[in-house]
């Protein structure tokens, strides 16, 4: 079953409405190391994908568990792949 158009059209604007505050499943979470000594990565948004980042086994875990709670508050359901390594 296809979408109708005009929901096709608001989808950006949805996605950003209900993702506006996800950043707070990466509240004092130190992130990924970049190649820069002063910038770290804790996630990053592409359309409708949303990547976490960390180099710390468990401070990636804390961010997943937060954003399950995060997707249930906003009864947005939730597909995690796990790509680069194991939890």
């Amino acid at each position: 079953m296809e979408a109708p158009s005009f929901l096709l059209f608001f989808s950006p604007f949805l996605f950003s409405l209900y993702l506006n505050d996800v950043d707070c499943t990466a509240r004092d979470v130190r992130g990924a190391v970049t190649g820069m000594a002063d910038v770290c990565v804790t996630h990053m948004l592409y359309a409708d994908d949303l990547s976490l980042t960390e180099n710390e086994p468990g401070q990636l875990q804390m961010m997943l568990n937060r954003l399950s709670t995060y997707a249930l508050r906003k009864g947005l359901c939730e597909h995690i792949k796990i790509r680069g390594g194991a939890l």
